[in-house]
């Protein structure tokens, strides 16, 4: 999944500060593809840490000969979940500012 041209999608389909364009059916749907973009990432996510876990047990039990590949997917996993948690991290940072903000 191309993650940067999806954002690069979202951000060019919100409306500008000073103009707004959008109605509510609009943000709806931006909101909903939104949450569809994380969805999908966290089972791609799901789906490379399962591959690992059964690649791991198939390389010591001899059903998989080729180690490399088993390497590559457990790094692919390993950055994924890596990703993941600092998103994770941005999330409830930005959360906080918007608690501590005064009006």
């Amino acid at each position: 999944m191309d993650y940067q041209a999806t954002l690069k999608e979202l951000g060019n389909s919100t409306s500008q500060i000073g103009s707004p364009k959008l109605n509510p059916a609009e943000v709806y749907q931006q909101e909903k593809d939104f949450n569809q973009f994380f969805e999908q990432a966290f089972n791609g996510l799901e789906s490379k840490i399962n591959k690992t876990e059964t690649n791991i047990p198939d390389s010591i039990t001899g059903k998989t000969e080729n180690l490399h590949d088993v390497m590559i997917d457990m790094t692919e996993a390993q950055l994924s979940l890596q990703t993941a948690i600092q998103i994770r991290n941005k999330m409830v940072e930005a959360v906080n500012d918007l608690k501590n903000m005064q009006f």
